[in-house]
Formats: C-alpha cells, sequence, structure tokens
C-alpha cells in the first residue's frame, strides 16, 4: 500500500513514545488491530486501510520520537516514511508541555514539504478527570477540568502558530481499547477533520503516484537505451559507434520527453543541447580513445557508453520533470545539480 503501488491518500501518526498514537488508530478503525501498552509497542511504520466517507485511506502508524536508544534510527525512519505522506496528524499527549523536540521534527519535515496538510490531536484528555465514575467521559464535570483543557489547548495553539500554521487543534480521547467508549471523547470530530482535508489529501495522492509511474517508465526507458548504447559499443573501430550511440541518446531523449507531454521547441533543444553536450562530453572522447588500446576499448567502451547514457536521461528525466521553463540558464544549473547529487551518491556508497 505505498504511495508507489496504490493511490490512496496515505495519512500518517506522528508523535513521542506514548503519545497514543496506535490507541488513536484504534479507536477510528473500531478495532484493536496495533499493539498499545506502558512500554513503546510500534517499533516500525504500520499501515492500517480505513474506510471513511466517501473513500478509503492508508493510516500508518510511526514509531515514538525520542525513543531512548534509537532516537536518530526513528527520526531517519519517521521522515523517510512522511516524506510519502499526504496527511500528518501530530499527536500530543495531555499534558505534554516539553514539545522541543516535536517541533524541531515538524519544523524539519514542514522545510521538507511546505504545503503538508497537518493536524493537530491533544489526546488522551480523559486524564484530565480523576474522578470518573464509569459514566461517558465528560470534560465539562464539575472538577475543573474545562479549565485545565481549555488552558492545555491554548498552550498547543501557541506552539502551533510558532510553526506559522492555522491548522485545527483537536482534543480527544481514545480510551484503552478500541470498544472503550466511556473514555472516548471527540473521536467524531477528529473523522470529520480528516475527512475535509480529504481532497488536499487525495489530489497528493493522486499526483505522487502519477509521479511515480512516470518515474517507473523512465527508469525502463533509461535502462534500455544505456543497454542498447553499451552493445553498439562493442565494435573496436574509434568513432564507429559515434553516430549510433547518438541516434540512440536521442530516441531517449524523445521518448522522455514523450512520457513528460513536454513539446521541445527549437529553443529547449538548443538550451539542452549545450549543457548535456558539456557533460557527456568527456566521457564519450575517454570511450573512443580506449578503442585505440587493444582489449581495453572491448572491456572497458561499453561500460562507459552505458554509464553515459544513463547519466545524460537521469540528467534529461530531471530536467523535464522540473517546473523552470527549459531556458538555458535553468538546465545549466539543473544538471549541475543532478551531477553533484550522483557525486555524492558514489561517495556515499
Amino acid at each position: 500500500m505505498s504511495p508507489q503501488t496504490s493511490p490512496l491518500p496515505h495519512i500518517a501518526f506522528l508523535g513521542r513514545t506514548g503519545a497514543g498514537k496506535s490507541s488513536l488508530i484504534n479507536a477510528l478503525i473500531g478495532a484493536d488491530r496495533q499493539r498499545v501498552g506502558v512500554r513503546p509497542t510500534t517499533h516500525a511504520s504500520a499501515m492500517v486501510l480505513w474506510g471513511i466517507e466517501p473513500q478509503s485511506v492508508v493510516l500508518i502508524d510511526t514509531p515514538g520520537l525520542g525513543e531512548a536508544g534509537c532516537a536518530d534510527e526513528v527520526i531517519e525512519h519517521t521522515i523517510d516514511t512522511l516524506i510519502s505522506a499526504h496527511l500528518v496528524v501530530w499527536v500530543v499527549p495531555f499534558p505534554a508541555r516539553d514539545l522541543d523536540l516535536d517541533l524541531r521534527f515538524l519544523e524539519r519535515l514542514l522545510g521538507l514539504d511546505p504545503d503538508l496538510p497537518l493536524v493537530v490531536v491533544g489526546s488522551g484528555v480523559d486524564r484530565v478527570s480523576r474522578g470518573f465514575d464509569g459514566q461517558r467521559f465528560d470534560p465539562d464535570g464539575p472538577d475543573g477540568s474545562a479549565t485545565q483543557l481549555r488552558d492545555w489547548g491554548r498552550y498547543l495553539q501557541g506552539h502551533l502558530a510558532r510553526l506559522g500554521r492555522d491548522d485545527a487543534l483537536i482534543l480527544c480521547s481514545a480510551g484503552e481499547f478500541a470498544d472503550d467508549l466511556e473514555r472516548q471523547y471527540n473521536l467524531e470530530h477528529l473523522s470529520s477533520e480528516l475527512a475535509r482535508h480529504l481532497p488536499v489529501a487525495s489530489q497528493r495522492a493522486l499526483t505522487g503516484h502519477a509521479r511515480a509511474i512516470l518515474g517507473a517508465k523512465a527508469t525502463v526507458a533509461v535502462a534500455i537505451a544505456a543497454t542498447a548504447a553499451a552493445m553498439l559499443a562493442i565494435v573496436p573501430v574509434p568513432l564507429a559507434d559515434v553516430i549510433p550511440i547518438t541516434a540512440v541518446q536521442i530516441a531517449l531523449v524523445l521518448v522522455l520527453a514523450s512520457l513528460h507531454g513536454r513539446i521541445l521547441t527549437l529553443e529547449a533543444i538548443r538550451a539542452l543541447a549545450t549543457p548535456l553536450a558539456a557533460a557527456i562530453g568527456g566521457p564519450l572522447l575517454f570511450e573512443q580513445l580506449l578503442k585505440l588500446v587493444p582489449g581495453a576499448g572491448m572491456l572497458l567502451a561499453p561500460g562507459i557508453a552505458a554509464t553515459v547514457t544513463a547519466a545524460l536521461g537521469g540528467i534529461t528525466h530531471a530536467l523535464l520533470r522540473s517546473d523552470p521553463p527549459l531556458t538555458h540558464r535553468a538546465i545549466r544549473q539543473l544538471t549541475r545539480a543532478t551531477w553533484q547529487e550522483a557525486e555524492a551518491g558514489r561517495g556515499q556508497r
């Protein structure tokens, strides 16, 4: 049910260890699907399918932030998960006030995706009522619960404003189990708020799914072209393979342009030609020089031709999926950035 294989909106529940994310998911779907307990029970992201009008969504239960001994790993794993989420529910347990870790994480997440829809949930508000007598939880009881919850809600709203967001804050309680109706509070409001964000989340999901499919098709096209270039480069005669390999590379650019629905005008072709020629010219020249060395051309030239063609396809794909128009300056900048990213990836390996 990843965004690459499913266009369903993904709603990720984010929060510190013990915030009540799993309990909240269980209460929403009406079944005890996620383990809950005193100790952390969610060590890796888990996905649950949930039907909410007018469609189904995928709820993602993420590991708690700040879990001792693996904080960095959890943060990186959660970031990777949330990059593909279309709506985030930030869960804060009552009466938490030390929110620095949560806020730093959210600031990082919103820095990656400033338009990401966000719903803030103050969970476990039934803890405010010490005189619970077995009746359904009432935050307006005579024990001052309403005042305490109102003050805590204002505190959360203040920190939410620090993020520059005006998303809704919902105070609710999930109870201990999915059928713990006496302790559950305001879940209908939470469901309606998620439904309100659903059109935007759905659009984001469809867009992401389409991009994933496009990326997969582009990867196949690049792989085919790289293989063809490698086969053509087997010819041991210098310069004999230049024209056919160039034809393969031109065909690859045209195929990628067609996949992106882009029409390459003469201006765009001229703008593409200079930085791409500069990027691949050196390696191609080296490949031709290798053929002057007996045996070396047969062994190394195919690999160089395949690598250069794959790089050309990667750069072209990055250029075509970018929002700026294909001007000479924009293409030069994107080409440089693509090569730097590729170099960084090779350095990490």
